[in-house]
């Protein structure tokens, strides 16, 4: 066997679209290398195999003994976070073609435990999302109130004019500094003024999702037309809420395994904890 035949396996390999059957890759080297032996072709992709330039495959979709210059658990997990870039799926719908769900789900705790892929809350009845960061989640609530008002036949102007309606805009005049006194609902007693940012807080947390379900702190700053500026009175705010037993907070489970950008999208619970998500407390 030469050393340039196996170079030419290799280069093949890297230039493939896809993993390559072995009739396949001896078709196309015969035509290229005249007299290419079976013996040959065999010793040259072990060959490269055993220097790490060439991965077997195995069986992979309708071809048999398939190699590729990648191998399958890194394409698989390329793949994978690939998806989870843009969306934040649910992992048991994870689907990824010629691999088996245990592959699949082999690939996504390797991932988890690199902190490649983080975990968040469920959305509606699910028990989990996984996605490469909270802009990937906040892109899966958006689609799971799209598909909810495209059920229920709403229009989409119409649900977020109602979203924002009497909570403000980033243009709306200065918050007044007296705010007004809030009662929590079967608290018995009055408590200490709320801030006007708690109150628009408390009043879209019902259109995002109802009472008990929770809500993506990202989706929720975008639905109150929170800017830069004022997260950190929202923060305060949501913080502020939590003491007074009105809402509940979901910490992020490894918040300093994110991106500083992505860091601060969570909500800042100034003691070294960020939050993901909003659950407004059902009232009893």
């Amino acid at each position: 066997m030469s050393v340039d035949l196996r170079d030419e396996v290799v280069s093949r390999l890297t230039t493939a679209k896809s993993p390559m059957g072995y009739a396949a890759l001896r078709k196309a080297l015969v035509k290229k290398s005249k007299g290419v032996s079976a013996n040959d072709l065999s010793e040259a992709v072990t060959a490269a195999v055993n220097e790490g330039r060439a991965f077997h495959w195995g069986n992979y979709l309708n071809s048999r003994q398939c190699y590729w210059h990648i191998s399958r658990s890194q394409w698989l997990n390329e793949r994978m976070i690939e998806l989870c870039s843009e969306d934040a799926p649910i992992p048991s719908r994870l689907k990824v073609k010629g691999f088996t769900p245990i592959a699949i789900r082999t690939g996504i705790n390797e991932l988890l435990k690199a902190g490649t892929l983080k975990k968040y809350p469920g959305i509606g009845q699910e028990n989990a999302r996984i996605g490469r960061s909270p802009q990937a989640y906040a892109a899966a609530l958006h689609e799971f109130v799209r598909t909810r008002m495209d059920r229920a036949k709403i229009p989409a102007e119409v649900f977020y004019a109602a979203a924002s309606f009497g909570l403000g805009s980033p243009q709306s005049s200065p918050e007044p500094v007296n705010a007004r006194t809030a009662t929590v609902e079967g608290a018995g007693s009055p408590q200490l003024a709320l801030p006007a940012m708690a109150e628009r807080i408390l009043g879209a947390l019902p259109t995002l999702e109802r009472p008990g379900l929770e809500v993506a702190s990202v989706l929720l700053r975008r639905g109150l037309g929170i800017d830069a500026a004022s997260k950190v009175d929202f923060d305060r705010a949501v913080l502020d809420l939590r003491d007074r037993g009105q809402v509940f907070l979901s910490e992020h489970h490894d918040p300093w395994g994110l991106t500083e950008h992505d860091r601060m999208e969570l909500i800042d619970g100034g003691d070294g904890r960020y939050y993901v998500s909003v659950t407004l407390r059902v009232q009893s």
